[in-house]
């Protein structure tokens, strides 16, 4: 049986699960990786990748980089929504700023790209998976911002679930 070759999107592909994700699919399918480390995602065009910078948290990215994978492969088949990033830190000392740019990069940009993906159209074949974390459900001491913001995550599918069953979380 012939593997038909999937369009996949990736995003914190520049290390970590993104990079052996990109790595892995790459030999039997069409990617795009996602990072704003447009050094660390040399590696990954030197292996044929396409590849996309952006600053994942800002909402102008997201829309970039579906314009992007739809003017290269003409459809998504797979998001993986995988950039992401925590603090070690006490909660102490305000820093709006900080809280922002974790909220924005860990639950506002998986959100706003699942909800580009399902403007796309129903497809029986479509996947959008975000990449979670057990510390979303069992908190750790010093990682107080970073477990707020992958509680969201794991919570997400369940009421998406009846409406759009191809997320994965």
């Amino acid at each position: 049986m012939e593997h038909i070759k999937k369009n996949i999107v990736i995003t914190g592909a520049n290390s970590g699960i993104g990079y052996a994700l990109a790595s892995k699919f790459a030999k039997k399918n069409n990617i795009i990786a996602a990072d704003k480390d447009d050094f660390a995602l040399q590696k990954l065009s030197e292996l044929g990748i396409k590849t996309f910078v952006a600053d994942i948290s800002k909402k102008e990215s997201v829309d970039r980089l579906f314009e992007f994978a739809l003017d290269t492969f003409g459809d998504i088949d797979i998001f993986i929504a995988n950039a992401g990033f925590g603090y070690f830190e006490r909660i102490d000392g305000a820093n709006y700023g900080r809280i922002e740019n974790i909220f924005s990069t860990n639950v506002f940009s998986p959100i706003y790209s699942l909800q580009k993906f399902i403007e796309l159209g129903e497809n029986k074949d479509r996947q959008f998976v975000i990449v979670a974390s057990g510390i979303g459900k069992i908190p750790v001491p010093g990682y107080s911002l970073y477990s707020a913001t992958k509680a969201p995550s794991t919570l997400l599918k369940k009421p998406c679930a009846p409406n759009f069953p191809q997320i994965f979380v």
